[in-house]
């Protein structure tokens, strides 16, 4: 019974060291497959960083590109108000002209009108003074006789 304690104690002891042995390679492996699962998540995020810059690289272009474009649009679209602006202001310039002449067209009709109903009416008062005149010189000359 002694011995067969002994032989269990040595292969206990032969099993622990083995068992500690394979832990040690186990951990030393997984140590080491750690690390290298390490630097690959290192090196794929570089990759992605890199990727991430390229892509706000390549928008930050775009929008340049667009704001280049709007501004374009933008200018193309004030010229042609502008444009727009100052043939309407040129049409009322004119409109404005004509409105004007009519006015003074309607003022020259209307003062032409007054100086002819003015001599009209001098005229018949004319004649009607010259008429008591003439009729006041034939009675003068009436009762003279």
């Amino acid at each position: 019974h002694k011995t067969n304690s002994k032989k269990v104690k040595e292969d206990g002891g032969l099993a622990k060291l083995k068992e500690t042995d394979e832990f040690r390679q186990r951990n030393v492996l997984l140590r080491k497959k750690k690390r290298a699962l390490g630097a690959r998540i290192r090196e794929q995020d570089n990759v992605q960083a890199a990727e991430v810059a390229e892509i706000r690289k390549r928008h930050q272009k775009n929008l340049e590109q667009l704001r280049l474009q709007f501004q374009e649009n933008l200018k193309d679209l004030e010229d042609n108000y502008k444009t727009k602006v100052k043939d309407l202001e040129s049409a009322l310039e004119l409109q404005r002209g004509v409105e004007i002449h009519e006015m003074e067209e309607r003022k020259n009709m209307h003062i032409n009108d007054l100086i002819r109903n003015h001599k009209k009416a001098f005229g018949q008062i004319k004649r009607y003074y010259n008429t008591i005149t003439m009729d006041n010189l034939q009675l003068i000359k009436a009762l003279k006789k």
